[in-house]
């Protein structure tokens, strides 16, 4: 595993587009289908906006809200 530090949030933002649609292209030429798991909270929004504007084939991509918190559903924080 490789960790990257970005010096700021639009720099991580891009460069997490730039390889989610990488990732994408790639896993609905050898299979047909990508599947793409989104959180919340706002630090992805950016990352989220510009993949919005990618030209990808979201035909094939499906897309499942995820919440990487471990907390209960009746919990504050859910």
């Amino acid at each position: 595993m490789q960790i990257r530090v970005f010096p700021s949030l639009e720099e991580l933002s891009v460069s997490a587009a730039d390889l989610i649609a990488e990732r994408c292209c790639d896993a609905v030429a050898r299979t047909g289908r990508f599947v793409l798991a989104l959180s919340g909270g706002s630090t992805p929004n950016r990352t989220y906006k510009l993949l919005a504007l990618r030209d990808l084939p979201w035909q094939s991509v499906h897309v499942l809200w995820v919440d990487e918190r471990y907390v209960p559903p009746q919990h504050t924080a859910s």
